[in-house]
């Protein structure tokens, strides 16, 4: 089911988040690239929050991109002390992200590996069946001429 994103609603619970983890809008503006005011436009819900937004935010903050969009702004902080998240970053949750990415490149590889051969055995089997049928062509022909 599809569940647009309340741009005001997650900027409210980023805007907590960041005051929460005792953080400037310009640093987290710094780390997205951004100037402050564009950055805090997101936090009031006055720019488009999107999934590639979530994810950098999230990043940053050494959480799950789920955590910003799952949890409403009255019950962020709760969220976070009740799950024992500090103002420390999570260094277990972003190398477990990074071993997710890993192991999806991996298997793009591998997939990609394997329609490849495939590819090339469709590609023998059909100079195969060309080639018989040139053979039973000539074969057909042959008899005709006799």
């Amino acid at each position: 089911m599809y569940c647009p994103i309340e741009n005001k609603v997650v900027g409210e619970t980023i805007s907590k988040l960041r005051l929460h983890r005792n953080k400037k809008a310009r640093e987290i503006a710094n780390y997205l690239e951004l100037s402050e005011s564009a950055y805090t436009k997101y936090e009031r819900g006055e720019s488009a929050i999107t999934i590639p937004f979530i994810n950098k935010i999230a990043m940053f903050f050494d959480i799950h991109p789920i955590e910003l969009i799952q949890y409403t702004s009255e019950n962020i902080i709760e969220n976070i002390h009740n799950a024992g998240i500090t103002s420390q970053p999570n260094e277990r949750l972003t190398n477990f992200t990074r071993e997710i990415i890993e192991l999806m490149v991996k298997l793009i590889e591998f997939k990609d590996k394997q329609i490849e051969q495939g590819n090339l055995q469709i590609t023998s089997l059909i100079e195969i069946i060309r080639a018989n049928s040139v053979k039973r062509t000539m074969s057909v022909y042959q008899e005709q001429s006799l």
